[in-house]
């Protein structure tokens, strides 16, 4: 089911690429992420490691269809103690890692088109890939999975020269439990540009 969810997203990006667009914008964004859920309850430090690209397509004023691949690592260390895992106790300080990378298509709404600042909504779904990690002592515990993932996002872009402009939005992202691991997820804070091809 994966790889075929993998092969519509691709499919959608390259669909989106090669149309003959009225304009396309190309974005750039540095990520804070704030965990959330049980993502919060395994990692509770913001990350201030996580970057994304946007290609988006807008066919006419006030909607578009983008397409986003993102990166975000969570980290947090616990002081030393002694830690129960299942019928195993370990005693020391807890390394916690969890890294995310989002794959998402979806669909914009421009609120304000033709003004120099515009505020957008957006929502998209897809995939997102998660790694968690804990270390404790001498043990490493690790588990990873693909699941399903939404994302709602409200932003504003503001025009800084004629084809360039500053971003921030916030972009929530949840994902559907699987078998082994938890639904996940977390907020991201969004400062970037986007670059106008026309």
């Amino acid at each position: 089911m994966y790889k075929s969810i993998i092969a519509s997203i691709v499919l959608a990006f390259v669909a989106c690429n090669i149309a003959t667009a009225q304009v396309q914008t190309y974005g750039f964004n540095y990520v804070i992420g704030v965990p959330t859920g049980n993502k919060a309850d395994f990692v509770s430090d913001a990350s201030y490691r996580g970057a994304s690209f946007e290609f988006t397509y807008v066919p006419d004023d006030a909607f578009g269809l983008h397409f986003e691949a993102g990166w975000n690592h969570f980290y947090q260390s616990l002081p030393k103690a002694t830690y129960e895992f299942g019928t195993l106790a370990i005693t020391g300080k807890q390394y916690r890692y969890s890294t995310s990378v989002p794959i998402i298509v979806g669909i914009n709404y421009l609120i304000l088109p033709e003004a120099a600042i515009i505020p957008y909504v957006a929502f998209g779904a897809g995939l997102m890939y998660t790694e968690s990690t804990l270390e404790a002592g001498l043990y490493s515990i690790s588990r990873e999975a693909w699941q399903f993932a939404v994302k709602p996002e409200l932003g504003v872009a503001i025009q800084l020269t004629d084809g360039l402009y500053g971003k921030v939005s916030a972009k929530y992202y949840q994902t559907i439990k699987t078998e082994d691991v938890k639904g996940q997820s977390f907020l991201g804070v969004n400062m970037g540009l986007a670059f106008i091809v026309q």
